[in-house]
């Protein structure tokens, strides 16, 4: 299939790269460089009919597996996986139109059912949905196999996969591996997302308590560098470059950095990139530059200081959790297995055992203090036994800021100053905080 020019700009004939930092105008969907993202009078949506692309960009690539991808050769494929069973049923897309519900952002599923109602999910990465080189993704897809192997053989909950074959038939512009499909729903059956959960319903308590238990069984499973799990020439997993979300450390092979002796140097690597972006003209509109330099030093600073980021060994984390991603069951809220592991990497422990930013959310965007669904995961592992974890639970907001600040770009007031407040233990006090953005600029100055 083919895939556009690694992060090129949107405007026509123009042959600079889009900006690193994941920017698009909000109307078009374009993405543009750094001569184009703030003259907006020359993005598609000013210049000709356009509409977000997100879903004619999807019809596209659908359309594109569906000249390659022979159905029969994937069942004769998943048959040779499984003997003697019998696969009777495939999830044929009918037309460019036919989106799979089990589809996402980044990964297309094919659902495949054999005689006996085993069911497996062809999990194809999508290359149209984030600006890297193919080689980048290829990267990304082994890492996520080397994971799913590294905590299947640790004996935590994750789905079991089953690789592509080295004599298979499929066609190899095909990105894509075999998993179990996981039935169950997600964790909207035990409580809303973005609510409270007053009175912690039953069903939430049940889930969480299963949620607990699966991190402490993961708990069993530490490296002792800082990085991406990978897949040597003999197929035994071993730590690799650190594999970023959405986007690469450069343009050139090898794409990432790492692996590391510890997390702080990696945290530090990308903050030292996303600075070098910065100078370089590659990460942010010309407006934005000095902000996010200063807030990129910043970072750098409480990164720098901070021992926890030192300590291994060094734990599995999943940076992207969301609520689809876990798979309960719909009656009492027990936890099967978690889902999508494409972008993991290992981190100190403070970090890995961290809750997902979704229970965050549930409290208040920027608030220091434990939302609801953090209290009550702590209450779950001070229930299971262990006080130590909840303790970390209980001091993870520098993570969700460094993740968020470093990553995702936040560059309100109300995030650095979170963000400083999680790192010092709020040792400033709020009363010493800046109280405008312009005056955090002249105290970063």
């Amino acid at each position: 299939m083919k895939k556009p020019d690694y992060a090129q700009c949107a405007i026509p004939g123009c042959q600079a790269y889009a900006l690193f930092g994941n920017l698009w105008c909000r109307i078009c969907g374009g993405s543009y460089c750094y001569d184009h993202v703030e003259d907006i009078s020359t993005h598609i949506c000013y210049t000709r009919e356009y509409i977000y692309p997100y879903k004619s960009v999807v019809e596209e690539e659908i359309a594109e597996i569906l000249e390659v991808i022979d159905f029969d050769k994937v069942m004769e494929e998943v048959e040779n996986l499984r003997p003697p069973h019998k696969c009777v049923s495939i999830d044929k897309f009918e037309s460019p139109y036919h989106v799979n519900p089990l589809n996402g952002s980044f990964n297309f599923h094919l659902l495949l059912e054999f005689e006996d109602g085993m069911k497996w999910m062809m999990r194809i990465r999508r290359k149209q949905s984030t600006s890297q080189p193919e080689a980048a993704i290829q990267m990304c897809h082994r890492s996520e196999i080397a994971t799913m192997k590294a905590m299947w053989d640790g004996g935590v909950k994750v789905p079991k996969f089953y690789e592509r074959p080295k004599d298979s038939q499929v066609s190899y512009e095909l990105i894509y591996f075999y998993q179990d499909f996981v039935e169950g729903g997600h964790t909207t059956l035990a409580f809303r997302i973005d609510g409270p959960i007053y009175g912690y319903k039953l069903i939430a308590k049940a889930f969480m308590l299963s949620y607990a238990a699966w991190m402490i069984s993961s708990e069993q499973v530490t490296f002792d560098k800082v990085g991406s799990l990978t897949l040597d020439e003999n197929g035994l997993v071993v730590v690799g470059p650190h594999i970023e979300r959405d986007r690469t450390a450069s343009l050139e092979h090898p794409y990432f950095v790492g692996p590391f002796n510890a997390a702080k140097e990696r945290w530090l690597s990308t903050i030292d990139w996303k600075m070098k972006s910065i100078l370089d003209k590659k990460e942010c509109p010309p407006s934005e530059e000095l902000l996010h330099y200063l807030i990129m030093s910043e970072m750098k600073d409480l990164v720098s200081g901070c021992e926890e980021l030192e300590k291994g060994p060094w734990y599995i984390r999943h940076y992207d959790l969301h609520g689809r991603q876990f798979k309960i069951d719909k009656d009492t809220g027990e936890m099967y297995a978690l889902l999508d592991w494409e972008w993991a990497s290992l981190s100190c422990k403070g970090e890995a055992f961290a809750p997902p930013e979704f229970f965050r959310l549930s409290f208040a965007r920027y608030g220091h203090d434990l939302g609801d669904k953090e209290a009550l995961l702590v209450d779950c592992y001070r229930e299971l036994g262990r006080p130590d974890l909840a303790d970390l639970v209980i001091g993870s907001r520098k993570y969700h800021w460094l993740q968020n600040i470093v990553l995702r770009s936040y560059d309100n007031l109300e995030a650095l100053n979170g963000g400083r407040n999680a790192f010092t233990s709020g040792l400033e006090g709020l009363d010493n905080q800046p109280q405008t953005l312009e005056e955090w600029t002249e105290i970063m100055l």
